[in-house]
């Protein structure tokens, strides 16, 4: 599901930038939702939504406020949480195994305390080929984020074998420290175990951005909120479940048969090699969306034999083992 390219990126840098996921309508939408919610106490804040940032009697009175669950309060974040383009590399670097833990929709000003340097545990690494991350944050920004302030992070700390030295901070410029400008509707997907922070927002207009966080097995212990569960669809209750190493969520059936039609309509001769591996993981009982014959699949099997970095027996790379549960204890 991933290409060699994203794969050596995600595997040298700790995260992965996704351009244009989101739809200029659900964009808009979800910024009208943030600055109503915005406004409200904790106390008028519609169940079960909450706020971690404000319920902490200790936290900074300027610290950049995030609400939380918000995929239980509106469709439009619903169908972010099963955001294809998002979702296939979750998949990818949960061993097809996520579980979703939490959601929250952050709002900073020029006033908002800057967050330093933070990660959470080193549950990244490579086997058969593949990354795996057990605890992955997909940040999709609402706003445009020009460079020199926003998200900023280590690249290759997610791999580290010796602490952040005290003397490194978020204001150090490359090659130590990136920022990581992004467009409105794009979306960086980092490993907690990468350090990253967050640089003061220097925009007239507030930064917005929404924290879909997943784990690759286990459960956070906060999702799923069973007395809300009609709020959402089946299959978000599905997703927010614990992973169990060899249980595949019927969810991600979907998930995998809709990204097998995807890869089966890209041009060139990838779709191929896409295809036939989806078709692989895809398990749904009879699925048809993007059929393939016992001679095609030979075909393209034997065309293997000819691409570089494809193995004799037309194996591809297998996807990840599982994870560790932690949280962070901010937001960039």
């Amino acid at each position: 599901m991933l290409s060699e390219k994203e794969k050596w990126f995600f595997d040298h840098h700790g995260y992965i930038i996704l351009k244009d996921v989101v739809v200029k309508e659900d964009i808009t939408r979800m910024i009208e939702l943030g600055d109503r919610w915005h406004e409200m106490t904790l106390e008028e804040l519609p169940p079960p939504l909450t706020s971690t940032a404000l319920s902490n009697p200790k936290a900074s009175p300027t610290l950049a406020r995030w609400i939380n669950h918000v995929h239980y309060a509106d469709e439009t974040f619903q169908r972010l949480v099963l955001n294809r383009q998002i979702m296939r590399v979750i998949l990818a670097f949960t061993r097809q195994n996520p579980c979703l833990v939490d959601t929250a929709l952050t709002k900073n000003y020029r006033t908002s305390d800057e967050i330093n340097f933070h990660a959470a545990g080193r549950d990244y690494q490579v086997e058969d080929g593949a990354p795996y991350a057990g605890f992955l944050n997909a940040a999709i920004s609402l706003v445009d984020v020009p460079a020199g302030t926003g998200f900023v992070c280590l690249p290759g700390s997610h791999k580290r074998n010796f602490e952040l030295p005290d003397s490194v901070s978020i204001h150090d410029g490359p090659p130590t420290v990136v920022n990581v400008p992004v467009q409105a509707g794009d979306c960086v997907i980092f490993t907690e175990a990468l350090y990253h922070g967050a640089k003061a927002w220097t925009e007239k207009y507030p930064r917005m951005t929404v924290f879909n966080r997943y784990i690759g097995e286990g459960s956070h212990g906060s999702l799923p909120i069973e007395d809300q569960r009609n709020l959402i669809p089946e299959e978000i209750y599905d997703l927010e479940q614990a992973a169990v190493p060899g249980q595949r969520k019927k969810v991600v059936d979907r998930l995998l048969c809709d990204l097998t039609a995807d890869a089966a309509e890209t041009p060139g001769p990838a779709r191929f090699y896409r295809t036939l591996r989806l078709r692989q993981l895809c398990k749904t009982p009879g699925c048809t969306k993007t059929p393939l014959s016992p001679t095609a699949a030979s075909t393209i099997l034997s065309m293997a034999t000819d691409r570089p970095g494809i193995s004799p027996s037309g194996s591809r790379p297998t996807l990840i083992p599982s994870g560790f549960l932690s949280s962070a204890s901010s937001m960039p």
